[in-house]
């Protein structure tokens, strides 16, 4: 099975067992209900903010994993600020003109 076929199913389930109808979590959710019936059914076409709403409205959490997923470990305080202090040098580095 398919990630996409299996995100429908797991939709289509918490909905059901949550005893709403297409229509009710596509109202709760913000969307139409053709986008419910998209999801279900796996359709690839389903934007992420519509798929990240309906989701929301389920509880139902997603995780995006990869070979390099490590590196985007949470980071201590002073790593955020180390990080956003960077930023912000860079930020008024392009605003003078001044290249990467």
């Amino acid at each position: 099975m398919n990630p996409v076929d299996r995100i429908g199913e797991t939709v289509r389930l918490h909905r059901r067992e949550s005893g709403l109808t297409q229509k009710e979590l596509a109202d709760l959710a913000g969307v139409g209900v053709s986008s419910i019936y998209a999801i279900e059914r796996g359709k690839q076409t389903v934007q992420l903010d519509t798929l990240l709403n309906v989701l929301s409205v389920l509880s139902i959490s997603l995780s995006v994993e990869g070979p390099l997923s490590d590196r985007l470990a949470p980071r201590t305080t002073e790593q955020k600020e180390a990080y956003r202090r960077a930023d912000d040098e860079s930020a008024a580095g392009e605003e003078r003109g001044e290249g990467s």
